[in-house]
């Protein structure tokens, strides 16, 4: 394999793991039920998700550019790597969404009958992670262009490639 992949593949992997962090984060805020800092928290959530991905293809030109000679290599690398990420991120907003019903506390608190109680949860996971499979693929989708939007300004801005 060519060393400009190699370098996007460690790339996707970093950018996939902080983008995993992320989503994290946003799972606890909403497992604890902080709805103001939750919203808060929601909003810079995002615009970190925006910047790592985008750093991701950063990241990835810079790793490869002993082997990027072109502009057109550092979409690829950038590529590469936003969707090494965007997969990563996309399987643990899954996994997330298949469990966080059941770890939700505030919904414990509210109903006598615990057995109504996880069936709704129940319930609730099962459309949560459907929802999130059929959304996932344009989450990987968004990650990739904003990792090639990264990577080109890094390539042209850093690298002087045209």
């Amino acid at each position: 394999m060519e060393a400009k992949y190699n370098a996007a593949i460690k790339a996707g992997v970093i950018g996939g793991v902080l983008l995993a962090i992320c989503a994290l984060i946003n799972m606890v805020v909403g497992i604890l039920g902080l709805i103001f800092i939750g919203a808060a928290i929601g909003c810079l959530v995002w615009l970190l998700v925006i910047v790592i991905s985008a750093g991701t293809g950063a990241m990835a030109v810079n790793f490869a550019k002993a082997s990027v000679t072109k502009l057109v290599d550092a979409l690829i690398v950038s590529a590469v790597a936003g969707a090494i990420a965007g997969i990563i991120y996309a399987v643990v907003q899954i996994v997330i969404a298949f469990i966080q019903p059941f770890l939700n506390i505030s919904s414990y608190t509210y109903s006598s009958d615990l057995g109504s109680t996880l069936g709704g949860n129940a319930i609730s996971s099962g459309a949560g992670g459907v929802a999130t499979c059929m959304c996932s693929p344009v989450t990987v989708i968004i990650v990739i262009i904003l990792a090639v939007i990264g990577g080109a300004i890094w390539a042209v801005a850093k690298l002087k490639l045209k």
